[in-house]
Protein backbone atom coordinates (compact mmCIF):
# COMPACT_ATOMS: atom_id res chain seq x y z
CA UNK A 1 0.00 0.00 0.00
CA UNK A 2 1.11 3.75 -0.08
CA UNK A 3 -0.34 7.16 0.49
CA UNK A 4 -0.36 8.98 -2.81
CA UNK A 5 0.66 12.55 -1.98
CA UNK A 6 3.17 14.73 -3.88
CA UNK A 7 6.57 16.08 -2.38
CA UNK A 8 5.29 19.11 -0.93
CA UNK A 9 2.44 17.60 0.73
CA UNK A 10 4.75 15.20 2.38
CA UNK A 11 6.34 17.91 4.31
CA UNK A 12 2.81 19.40 5.06
CA UNK A 13 2.18 16.03 6.82
CA UNK A 14 4.88 16.24 8.65
CA UNK A 15 3.48 18.89 10.66
CA UNK A 16 0.04 17.06 11.08
CA UNK A 17 0.26 13.33 11.32
CA UNK A 18 -1.10 11.66 14.39
CA UNK A 19 -2.54 8.54 15.07
CA UNK A 20 -4.40 6.92 18.24
CA UNK A 21 -3.59 9.98 20.67
CA UNK A 22 -1.01 9.01 23.42
CA UNK A 23 -3.54 7.50 25.65
CA UNK A 24 -4.78 5.35 23.14
CA UNK A 25 -1.78 3.64 22.46
CA UNK A 26 -1.01 3.14 25.69
CA UNK A 27 -4.13 1.27 26.19
CA UNK A 28 -3.60 -1.23 23.92
CA UNK A 29 0.15 -1.62 24.95
CA UNK A 30 -1.54 -2.52 28.51
CA UNK A 31 -4.28 -5.24 27.14
CA UNK A 32 -1.20 -6.71 25.90
CA UNK A 33 0.83 -6.23 28.96
CA UNK A 34 -1.82 -7.70 31.22
CA UNK A 35 -2.44 -10.92 28.77
CA UNK A 36 1.19 -11.33 29.07
CA UNK A 37 1.56 -11.14 32.10
CA UNK A 38 -1.02 -13.56 32.99
CA UNK A 39 0.26 -16.36 30.30
CA UNK A 40 3.48 -15.20 29.15
CA UNK A 41 5.54 -13.06 31.84
CA UNK A 42 8.90 -13.66 30.34
CA UNK A 43 8.05 -12.43 27.21
CA UNK A 44 7.14 -9.54 28.90
CA UNK A 45 10.27 -9.43 31.22
CA UNK A 46 12.51 -10.14 27.84
CA UNK A 47 10.62 -7.32 25.90
CA UNK A 48 10.79 -4.81 28.31
CA UNK A 49 15.19 -5.78 28.75
CA UNK A 50 15.33 -5.36 24.80
CA UNK A 51 13.87 -1.40 25.55
CA UNK A 52 16.11 -0.72 28.11
CA UNK A 53 19.22 -1.06 25.85
CA UNK A 54 18.05 2.71 24.75
CA UNK A 55 15.79 3.22 27.30
CA UNK A 56 18.03 6.46 28.76
CA UNK A 57 17.46 8.16 25.58
CA UNK A 58 13.31 8.44 26.32
CA UNK A 59 11.59 9.42 29.20
CA UNK A 60 10.34 6.10 29.89
CA UNK A 61 9.27 4.02 33.16
CA UNK A 62 11.51 1.29 33.36
CA UNK A 63 10.51 -2.27 32.82
CA UNK A 64 6.79 -0.73 31.14
CA UNK A 65 6.05 -0.70 27.71
CA UNK A 66 3.81 2.01 28.01
CA UNK A 67 5.69 5.20 27.34
CA UNK A 68 7.24 3.38 24.57
CA UNK A 69 5.22 2.26 22.70
CA UNK A 70 4.30 6.54 21.94
CA UNK A 71 8.05 7.20 21.33
CA UNK A 72 7.69 7.01 17.84
CA UNK A 73 5.39 9.94 17.92
CA UNK A 74 7.74 12.46 19.76
CA UNK A 75 10.68 10.88 17.47
CA UNK A 76 8.04 12.48 14.68
CA UNK A 77 7.07 15.73 16.49
CA UNK A 78 10.96 16.62 17.90
CA UNK A 79 12.56 15.43 14.97
CA UNK A 80 10.54 17.39 11.77
CA UNK A 81 8.78 14.28 11.19
CA UNK A 82 11.22 11.57 11.96
CA UNK A 83 9.88 8.31 9.47
CA UNK A 84 6.81 10.35 9.67
CA UNK A 85 5.76 8.13 6.46
CA UNK A 86 6.12 4.49 9.06
CA UNK A 87 2.58 5.61 10.87
CA UNK A 88 0.01 5.14 7.94
CA UNK A 89 -0.68 3.03 4.16
CA UNK A 90 -3.08 4.28 3.03
CA UNK A 91 -5.71 3.32 0.21
CA UNK A 92 -7.55 5.94 -1.71
CA UNK A 93 -11.34 5.93 -1.31
CA UNK A 94 -13.49 8.33 -3.37
CA UNK A 95 -15.88 11.02 -2.70
CA UNK A 96 -20.04 9.68 -4.18
CA UNK A 97 -19.20 9.68 -7.86
CA UNK A 98 -16.29 11.57 -8.25
CA UNK A 99 -13.85 10.06 -10.69
CA UNK A 100 -11.30 7.75 -9.36
CA UNK A 101 -8.68 7.70 -12.40
CA UNK A 102 -6.13 9.28 -12.43
CA UNK A 103 -5.45 10.20 -9.23
CA UNK A 104 -2.51 12.32 -8.42
CA UNK A 105 0.55 12.20 -6.73
CA UNK A 106 3.21 9.74 -6.84
CA UNK A 107 3.19 5.94 -5.10
CA UNK A 108 5.49 5.85 -2.03
CA UNK A 109 5.93 1.82 -1.02
CA UNK A 110 7.68 2.50 2.49
CA UNK A 111 4.89 2.89 4.75
CA UNK A 112 3.42 0.86 7.72
CA UNK A 113 3.30 -2.24 6.46
CA UNK A 114 7.46 -1.91 5.50
CA UNK A 115 8.11 -0.15 8.48
CA UNK A 116 6.36 -2.83 10.33
CA UNK A 117 7.97 -6.48 8.85
CA UNK A 118 11.37 -4.52 8.86
CA UNK A 119 11.06 -3.63 12.33
CA UNK A 120 9.91 -7.90 12.99
CA UNK A 121 13.11 -8.73 10.67
CA UNK A 122 15.37 -6.24 12.61
CA UNK A 123 14.33 -7.70 15.95
CA UNK A 124 14.31 -11.06 14.35
CA UNK A 125 18.20 -11.20 13.25
CA UNK A 126 19.34 -9.45 16.58
CA UNK A 127 18.79 -12.75 17.94
CA UNK A 128 20.44 -14.78 15.53
CA UNK A 129 24.30 -15.28 17.17
CA UNK A 130 25.53 -16.04 13.40
CA UNK A 131 24.11 -12.86 11.48
CA UNK A 132 25.52 -10.98 14.60
CA UNK A 133 28.66 -12.50 14.59
CA UNK A 134 28.98 -10.53 11.65
CA UNK A 135 27.21 -7.50 12.16
CA UNK A 136 28.57 -4.33 11.31
CA UNK A 137 25.41 -2.87 13.42
CA UNK A 138 25.27 -4.77 16.35
CA UNK A 139 21.93 -5.71 18.55
CA UNK A 140 20.80 -3.27 20.90
CA UNK A 141 20.58 -0.36 19.01
CA UNK A 142 18.20 -0.81 15.78
CA UNK A 143 16.28 -3.65 17.45
CA UNK A 144 15.83 -1.71 20.53
CA UNK A 145 14.38 1.37 18.78
CA UNK A 146 12.44 -1.21 16.28
CA UNK A 147 10.47 -2.71 19.27
CA UNK A 148 9.20 0.68 20.43
CA UNK A 149 7.78 1.13 16.68
CA UNK A 150 5.97 -2.39 16.82
CA UNK A 151 4.39 -1.57 19.73
CA UNK A 152 3.17 1.71 17.81
CA UNK A 153 2.70 0.64 14.92
CA UNK A 154 0.22 -2.12 15.70
CA UNK A 155 -2.36 0.63 17.26
CA UNK A 156 -1.99 2.61 14.52
CA UNK A 157 -2.87 -0.20 11.62
CA UNK A 158 -6.23 -0.31 13.60
CA UNK A 159 -7.06 3.57 13.59
CA UNK A 160 -8.83 3.36 10.37
CA UNK A 161 -7.86 6.54 9.26
CA UNK A 162 -4.73 5.47 9.22
CA UNK A 163 -5.70 3.24 5.99
CA UNK A 164 -7.37 5.84 3.70
CA UNK A 165 -7.05 9.16 2.27
CA UNK A 166 -10.87 10.53 0.41
CA UNK A 167 -10.25 12.11 -2.93
CA UNK A 168 -12.35 14.37 -4.31
CA UNK A 169 -13.06 17.05 -7.16
CA UNK A 170 -15.80 18.23 -6.18
CA UNK A 171 -16.53 18.30 -1.97
CA UNK A 172 -15.03 21.28 0.03
CA UNK A 173 -14.25 23.34 -3.04
CA UNK A 174 -11.80 21.07 -4.83
CA UNK A 175 -9.41 21.11 -1.83
CA UNK A 176 -9.60 17.36 -1.78
CA UNK A 177 -7.55 16.91 -5.52
CA UNK A 178 -4.64 15.59 -3.78
CA UNK A 179 -6.48 13.53 -0.96
CA UNK A 180 -7.67 14.30 2.60
CA UNK A 181 -4.33 13.39 4.27
CA UNK A 182 -6.15 10.25 5.99
CA UNK A 183 -9.17 13.02 7.25
CA UNK A 184 -6.71 15.39 8.64
CA UNK A 185 -8.45 17.86 6.22
CA UNK A 186 -11.86 17.37 7.02
CA UNK A 187 -12.86 20.24 9.53
CA UNK A 188 -15.36 18.66 12.77
CA UNK A 189 -16.85 20.90 15.67
CA UNK A 190 -14.35 20.65 18.67
CA UNK A 191 -17.46 19.48 20.87
CA UNK A 192 -15.06 18.28 23.42
CA UNK A 193 -12.75 21.20 23.50
CA UNK A 194 -10.00 19.38 23.31
CA UNK A 195 -8.52 20.52 20.60
CA UNK A 196 -10.20 17.73 18.17
CA UNK A 197 -11.04 19.82 14.89
CA UNK A 198 -10.79 17.58 11.70
CA UNK A 199 -11.71 13.40 11.37
CA UNK A 200 -8.47 12.40 11.99
CA UNK A 201 -7.97 13.62 15.58
CA UNK A 202 -11.39 12.91 16.46
CA UNK A 203 -10.73 9.04 15.38
CA UNK A 204 -7.17 9.11 17.07
CA UNK A 205 -9.31 10.34 20.46
CA UNK A 206 -11.81 7.38 20.10
CA UNK A 207 -14.76 9.90 19.09
CA UNK A 208 -13.73 12.15 22.31
CA UNK A 209 -13.06 9.10 24.83
CA UNK A 210 -9.69 9.50 25.03
CA UNK A 211 -7.58 12.70 26.13
CA UNK A 212 -3.66 13.17 25.47
CA UNK A 213 -0.76 12.16 27.91
CA UNK A 214 1.92 14.39 26.85
CA UNK A 215 4.09 14.09 29.79
CA UNK A 216 6.71 11.73 29.99
CA UNK A 217 7.25 9.73 31.94
CA UNK A 218 3.57 8.58 32.75
CA UNK A 219 2.12 10.21 36.15
CA UNK A 220 1.12 7.36 38.80
CA UNK A 221 -2.16 8.74 38.67
CA UNK A 222 -2.03 8.42 34.69
CA UNK A 223 -0.51 4.94 34.56
CA UNK A 224 -3.80 3.96 36.83
CA UNK A 225 -6.19 5.73 34.35
CA UNK A 226 -4.42 3.92 31.64
CA UNK A 227 -4.78 0.22 33.27
CA UNK A 228 -8.38 0.74 34.37
CA UNK A 229 -9.41 1.74 30.88
CA UNK A 230 -7.48 -1.42 29.86
CA UNK A 231 -8.75 -3.21 32.15
CA UNK A 232 -12.61 -2.24 30.96
CA UNK A 233 -11.98 -2.63 27.46
CA UNK A 234 -10.58 -6.20 28.05
CA UNK A 235 -14.14 -7.34 29.80
CA UNK A 236 -16.18 -5.32 27.16
CA UNK A 237 -14.36 -7.77 24.72
CA UNK A 238 -12.51 -10.69 25.80
CA UNK A 239 -9.95 -12.33 23.77
CA UNK A 240 -11.88 -15.63 23.39
CA UNK A 241 -14.85 -12.92 21.74
CA UNK A 242 -12.43 -11.98 18.68
CA UNK A 243 -11.76 -16.38 18.34
CA UNK A 244 -9.24 -16.75 15.15
CA UNK A 245 -8.63 -13.25 14.96
CA UNK A 246 -5.95 -12.34 17.30
CA UNK A 247 -4.04 -15.22 16.02
CA UNK A 248 -3.58 -12.46 12.59
CA UNK A 249 0.00 -11.19 12.72
CA UNK A 250 -0.43 -10.29 9.05
CA UNK A 251 0.08 -6.12 9.22
CA UNK A 252 -1.82 -6.28 5.74
CA UNK A 253 -4.54 -7.64 7.04
CA UNK A 254 -4.88 -4.80 9.51
CA UNK A 255 -4.48 -2.36 7.50
CA UNK A 256 -7.09 -3.71 5.29
CA UNK A 257 -9.80 -4.16 8.06
CA UNK A 258 -9.39 -0.49 8.35
CA UNK A 259 -10.25 0.89 5.29
CA UNK A 260 -13.63 -1.57 5.60
CA UNK A 261 -14.91 0.64 8.12
CA UNK A 262 -13.83 3.53 6.31
CA UNK A 263 -15.74 2.70 3.51
CA UNK A 264 -18.55 1.53 5.47
CA UNK A 265 -18.45 4.09 8.26
CA UNK A 266 -16.04 6.50 8.61
CA UNK A 267 -16.85 9.07 6.08
CA UNK A 268 -20.46 8.16 5.77
CA UNK A 269 -22.08 11.59 7.79
CA UNK A 270 -19.10 13.51 5.68
CA UNK A 271 -22.03 15.81 4.00
CA UNK A 272 -23.33 17.06 7.05
CA UNK A 273 -19.38 17.67 9.02
CA UNK A 274 -18.31 19.55 10.46
CA UNK A 275 -21.49 18.59 13.03
CA UNK A 276 -21.13 14.96 14.70
CA UNK A 277 -24.61 13.38 15.10
CA UNK A 278 -24.84 11.82 18.23
CA UNK A 279 -25.79 8.55 16.58
CA UNK A 280 -22.33 9.03 14.57
CA UNK A 281 -20.85 9.54 17.94
CA UNK A 282 -21.92 6.62 19.61
CA UNK A 283 -21.49 3.78 16.67
CA UNK A 284 -17.80 5.59 16.19
CA UNK A 285 -17.02 4.53 19.87
CA UNK A 286 -17.81 1.18 19.49
CA UNK A 287 -15.83 0.88 16.06
CA UNK A 288 -12.70 2.52 18.10
CA UNK A 289 -13.24 0.50 21.29
CA UNK A 290 -13.27 -2.82 19.79
CA UNK A 291 -10.26 -2.21 17.18
CA UNK A 292 -8.26 -1.01 20.58
CA UNK A 293 -8.77 -4.19 21.65
CA UNK A 294 -8.42 -6.28 19.28
CA UNK A 295 -5.24 -4.44 18.49
CA UNK A 296 -3.94 -5.11 22.01
CA UNK A 297 -4.34 -8.93 21.63
CA UNK A 298 -2.49 -8.82 18.21
CA UNK A 299 0.35 -7.03 19.84
CA UNK A 300 0.58 -9.12 22.11
CA UNK A 301 0.86 -12.22 19.61
CA UNK A 302 3.60 -10.46 18.12
CA UNK A 303 5.58 -10.07 20.90
CA UNK A 304 5.05 -13.69 21.67
CA UNK A 305 6.31 -14.72 18.95
CA UNK A 306 9.55 -12.23 18.62
CA UNK A 307 10.73 -12.95 22.76
CA UNK A 308 9.32 -16.66 23.73
CA UNK A 309 12.41 -18.09 25.00
CA UNK A 310 14.34 -20.35 22.21
CA UNK A 311 17.07 -22.70 22.00
CA UNK A 312 20.42 -20.97 22.19
CA UNK A 313 18.17 -17.89 23.33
Amino acid sequence: MARLLSTTVWSMMALIVTCWNSQGHMIVTRIAELYLNSTQPIVLRRAAKNLRTLGRFFKETPNSLLEASVMPDFLNYENNGFLMYYHYSDFPHFYKNDDDDPIPGAMFPFGIEYAYQSAINIIIDSQDAEKQQNATVKAGLMDSLMLRFILHLTGDAHQPLHAASLFSETFLNQTLKGGDMGGNLIPVDDIFQRNITNLHSLWDSCLGLYEEMKEMPLSEDNKTIVTERAEELMKRYPRSSFENEVMDIDMGNWVKESFEYVTSFVYSDIDIFPILSPQYIYNGRQICTMRMALAGYRLAQVLSILYEPRPGL
